[in-house]
């Protein structure tokens, strides 16, 4: 493999795609629904310049905003090719993941001499089953768009300190490499720390390294603080707890992930460390203690090692705790820092204890058949949240999705009472009435539905869907001026183009032509390339008699979405 490094190269993109392949036949689970499935911003290419001036949930309500642009570009593009069609999306993560596997070999083979180290760390990294969060699972893919676009920013820029021609152009790419990470995940404003670990001694010459970077990250935060303004979201929620909670989170946190780094078992999107045993705080005080002795200890005899820690502490710890994030443990999140926890490791076992190296065989085995039976989980939404709700019982957002999916496909009985699972955990859970009053009124209980949809509102008094819900239930008991005003004060909570559309459809089926056309017009100027506007523009055209303005309007559909 030594002299002939391509060989190493193609044996790390047959492991990764043998490790993936199962996954090409899921369909869109969870946050696919809203990112790829209902996402009107990918339809075609007018929204490109929108995508840079609002957050990755266009137009949702509530909740902290991310600002992810690249990856929805990356829908855009695949949609343009595969349309709604699931298996193009998953073939495109799995692609992205194994450029990730061939950057952080490449990487590794800059920082150390063994070619043995670098080929075992990326053959871990490519079957890992904790990276199934963000290879299997289409919305993860902001995880491996933002790692390409941090080792490709660090080649660049280490083939540019060797001077290598053309140095300006590499140098300009290391840049651009970067802007792309950043505009892929927010992870990647841990790249200049990362760029002076990777860099290596003098520490003072690596500092200086990162500067150009540094300043790209701050013009890039400026950027986003500027975006979320305008869209109206926190970038981060309120958590008011104090700080020796916080540290409890952080030391608890380490522990987890720990463990799953060394037994990736019972695995989950909705793990939380707040159900986790007191234990599990000391072990995590005893990881923290042991880091920093091996990060002493390693400093000065073992430099390899102490740079493979340090990447594993600088990109997971401002993950564990210290912020409010959407989680307090998440796998994916272990997908940059893995590789600096397993360069470490793989040095100690390549080195000094060489009798485990066939044993890594059969790790390497193992951890790929577990990653083929964890792409399985995701096959679809009732199969991902079935099993999920096995492992995480806790949790009523869990049994919310569960419900919500199970109704979907038509199992009603099953979804309802996944979805009372879900109101027991947490009675001030407005989801959960949301949904309850959704499958109450599906089976013609509309009191019922009603009672539920009212402590829905209570909770969430600006959620539109609760709103428009109520002008639905205010239409089938035929009270159509209560359902007009619902569905005004729906549209009042949001600047979503879709309850516009529905709340357009409903005037048009109760002869309210002129209304009709007049909340045609303003999603038209929300947004310009939405072609479920003139599709039902051409529907009211063709009601008025208007025959020739409707076909025109039809080929304007057609053309913004062609797989529609």
């Amino acid at each position: 493999m030594q002299n002939r490094p391509w060989r190493a190269g193609a044996a790390l993109v047959l492991l990764t795609l043998a490790a993936y392949a199962n996954s090409l036949w899921n369909g869109f689970v969870w946050d696919d629904e809203v990112l790829v499935r209902e996402n009107p911003f990918i339809r075609n290419g007018t929204y490109l310049p929108t995508l840079f001036t609002t957050d990755l949930v266009h137009n949702s309500h509530g909740g902290p905003a991310y600002y992810r642009p690249l990856q929805t570009v990356t829908y855009l593009l695949d949609y343009q090719l595969w349309g709604t069609n699931p298996t193009g999306y998953h073939l495109t993560n799995v692609l992205l993941h194994t450029l990730c596997v061939v950057l952080v070999w490449l990487t590794l083979r800059r920082i150390i001499s063994d070619p043995v180290i670098p080929l075992l760390v990326a053959a871990v990294f490519a079957v890992h089953p904790l990276n199934t969060s963000a290879v299997t699972y289409i919305s993860g893919r902001a995880d491996s768009l933002a790692l390409a676009g941090m080792l490709g920013a660090f080649l660049f820029h280490h083939h540019y300190r060797q001077h290598q021609p053309p140095r300006l152009l590499l140098f300009i790419a290391a840049l651009l490499s970067y802007v792309a990470a950043l505009f892929s995940r927010e992870n990647a404003l841990l790249f200049p720390l990362l760029l002076i670990v990777l860099s290596g001694p003098p520490w003072r010459r690596a500092c200086r390294y990162a500067i150009p970077f540094l300043i790209l990250a701050a013009a890039f935060l400026a950027w986003r603080a500027a975006v979320i303004e305008h869209v109206d979201k926190p970038i981060l929620s309120a958590w008011p707890i104090s700080w020796d909670l916080r540290l409890q989170l952080i030391l608890r946190s380490l522990a987890m992930y720990l463990g799953l780094l060394f037994w990736p078992v019972h695995l989950q999107m909705d793990r939380s460390v707040a159900f986790a045993a007191w234990q599990v705080g000391v072990v995590g005080l005893i990881v923290a203690a042991a880091l920093v002795i091996s990060l002493v200890w390693s400093a000065r005899r073992q430099p390899v090692i102490f740079r493979g820690l340090l990447w594993f502490a600088v990109t997971l710890l401002p993950l564990t705790g210290a912020l409010n994030l959407v989680a307090t443990v998440a796998e994916h999140w272990l997908y940059v820092p893995m590789i600096g926890f397993y360069l470490a490791l793989a040095v100690v076992i390549v080195r000094h204890t060489r009798w485990l190296l066939p044993g890594c065989a059969v790790v390497l085995c193992a951890l790929m058949l577990r990653t083929i039976v964890r792409n399985r989980d995701w096959a679809d939404g009732s199969v991902f949240f079935s099993r999920q709700a096995r492992v995480a019982g806790y949790s009523e957002r869990t049994f919310t999705n569960l419900g919500h999916t199970l109704v979907v496909t038509g199992q009603t009985d099953a979804g309802l009472a996944a979805l009372e699972r879900a109101e027991q955990l947490n009675p001030r859970c407005p989801t959960a009435k949301y949904n309850l009053a959704v499958v109450l009124a599906l089976r013609g209980e509309l009191d019922g539905a009603q009672q539920k949809l009212h402590a829905c509102l209570e909770l969430a008094p600006d959620d539109p869907t609760g709103w428009e819900l109520a002008a639905q239930l205010a239409e089938a008991r035929r009270e159509h001026r209560h359902a007009l005003h619902h569905y005004r004060r729906a549209i009042s909570c949001t600047l979503d183009v879709g309850v516009r559309l529905r709340f357009a459809r409903f005037l048009l089926r109760h002869g309210r032509t002129r209304e009709a056309l007049a909340t045609l017009e303003e999603c038209q100027y929300l947004e310009p390339g939405n072609a479920g506007t003139y599709r039902l523009l051409a529907e009211l055209l063709t009601a008025i008699g208007q025959t020739a303005r409707a076909a025109e309007a039809r080929e304007l559909a057609a053309s913004l979405d062609r797989h529609s």
